[in-house]
């Protein structure tokens, strides 16, 4: 009778202790799907960039100088942009990040600033100044980035993607 009693209080052990680690990861569960966004963030309609003009050259080093004139054609403040440039005529995805070339500021994480509040027509044109590009580029592509208000006054940062430019760059 006592090997019995033995196997009875093993089992209520066992019986235990998945219940306290179903309740701990049902607890954990609601806890972190606190911090998931409920809702993407979306670029509203209206966001546009251009690209007035640009050069290319190639300077002394061998490494390519890029100047590129931009504005701000939408409806909406652009605050940071990011650009990317292919180096091959057939390159359809732009995978060369040019954020670290730029010349004037500090950048993190690919994203160039865009300093300014005007947009629309009235935005005054932007240079921007890339130095030290070792490949040879074909072509660029710039996505701009909103800020927008969301609940309790936070501004977030939304990437564009479907305001991307892509321009042909004869280098």
């Amino acid at each position: 009778m006592i090997k019995n009693k033995l196997g009875v209080s093993g089992m209520i052990g066992y019986v235990l202790l998945i219940g306290i680690v179903m309740a701990i990861g049902t607890f954990m569960y609601v806890f972190l799907k606190s911090y998931v966004p409920a809702d993407d963030l979306t670029c509203p309609d209206g966001a546009a960039i251009s690209v007035l003009s640009y050069t290319c050259v190639e300077n002394a080093a061998g490494t390519y100088d890029l100047n590129i004139t931009l504005k701000n054609t939408g409806r909406f403040e652009l605050i940071a942009y990011r650009i990317y440039a292919t180096n091959g005529l057939d390159q359809e995805i732009a995978t060369i990040d040019l954020s670290d070339n730029f010349v004037d500021g500090n950048v993190g994480a690919g994203i160039i600033p865009f300093p300014g509040i005007s947009y629309g027509t009235d935005a005054d044109p932007l240079l921007q100044s890339f130095e030290g590009i070792t490949s040879k580029i074909y072509s660029i592509d710039i996505t701009p980035s909103i800020s927008i208000n969301t609940e309790d006054n936070r501004k977030k940062t939304v990437v564009c993607g479907e305001a991307r430019v892509r321009e042909k760059i004869t280098c």
